[in-house]
């Protein structure tokens, strides 16, 4: 498990029975659009889906699967499984997220698949919350997502709000690049990490496709 003092901890699934039922429902909603036979190894298929689909149609089978897993009632509650134990450490056990499961396919060599540098809070989220994101597929390199160290992170705003344009043009990425960490996560395993760190990915130079979900559970606000 990862120190907490990187701002994000990997660690086992809570529920991996789950996971594996996810994956499963995955693959066969992939197949299903794209009218093949349910394989013998989902995260072979997953790593290979690069094989079958190309880039111009990669949306398109992402939004099919994201529509059909979504539409399960237990896809929400199953997902958050997967990381309760350590969620409710961190966040609390009154908890609130998002209507739906994210999903991400990340292809090799596709430049439309990557994701700026961000951070979520600079995007009206609740710096109150965790972001829960797990592979389908073992990441690593470039396959994986970055994260910036917490006390780099912090050096972030002061250092742009010291440019004329308010650091429009700063280019986060290359200002950065050699503190970004490289989060290594194996399939069967979830990374959690606090939505005021700025992360990202790049263009995926392996050899393997990546399969991503992510939500973002946070503390609930009760009326009084």
């Amino acid at each position: 498990m990862s120190s907490l003092a990187n701002g994000y901890v990997v660690r086992e699934v809570d529920d991996r029975p789950a996971l594996d039922a996810i994956r499963h429902a995955i693959v066969r909603l992939a197949c299903g659009h794209l009218k093949c036979d349910i394989p013998p190894d989902d995260g072979d298929f997953l790593n290979r889906i690069h094989e079958r689909v190309a880039v111009s149609e990669i949306n398109a089978l992402r939004l099919h699967v994201f529509n059909g897993l979504n539409a399960h009632a237990w896809c929400r509650p199953s997902y958050l499984a997967l990381a309760r134990s350590a969620i409710d450490r961190l966040v609390g056990n009154e908890l609130a997220m998002q209507n739906k499961v994210n999903l991400s396919i990340q292809m090799p060599n596709d430049e439309t698949s990557t994701l700026a540098v961000h951070a979520d809070v600079w995007s009206a989220e609740t710096p109150y919350e965790v972001v829960q994101w797990t592979p389908l597929v073992d990441v690593h390199d470039t396959k994986a997502m970055y994260i910036l160290r917490p006390e780099v992170n912090r050096t972030v705003r002061h250092r742009m709000s010291t440019l004329k344009d308010g650091g429009r043009d700063f280019d986060l990425f290359e200002a950065y690049r050699d503190e970004f960490h490289w989060v290594p996560v194996k399939y069967g395993q979830t990374l959690i990490f606090s939505p005021i760190l700025l992360h990202g990915n790049v263009r995926n130079d392996t050899t393997e496709s990546r399969w991503s979900l992510n939500c973002r559970p946070h503390r609930a606000v009760h009326a009084v």
